[in-house]
């Protein structure tokens, strides 16, 4: 692993994974329980998140980082479910 963009661990060989991918874990400073998340200001996740439409999206945070709105734009992907410590949120369409 080496320190990539943001800061964040990335894999040294950037060979791309050829299998079917069915889930993605996507972090977030903050979620909605319309399934609206707050990310870290980049767009990597939403990008990549619309170019999978068939992946089930689900978000994993702290109960407390679950807030009853945040705000939307347009290219803003929605989890399919939220995981945290304390519920299992499986929010409406935003």
């Amino acid at each position: 692993m080496h320190t990539g963009p943001l800061g964040i661990l990335a894999p040294v060989d950037d060979t791309a994974w050829d299998l079917p991918i069915d889930v993605a874990v996507v972090p977030g400073l903050g979620f909605s329980t319309l399934g609206a998340r707050l990310g870290f200001g980049a767009g990597y996740d939403d990008r990549w998140l619309a170019e999978h439409p068939e992946i089930t999206i689900v978000g994993v945070a702290f109960d407390y980082r679950i807030l009853d709105q945040l705000p939307v734009a347009r290219h803003h992907i929605a989890m399919n479910i939220i995981v945290t410590e304390q519920r299992l949120i499986e929010p409406l369409a935003i």
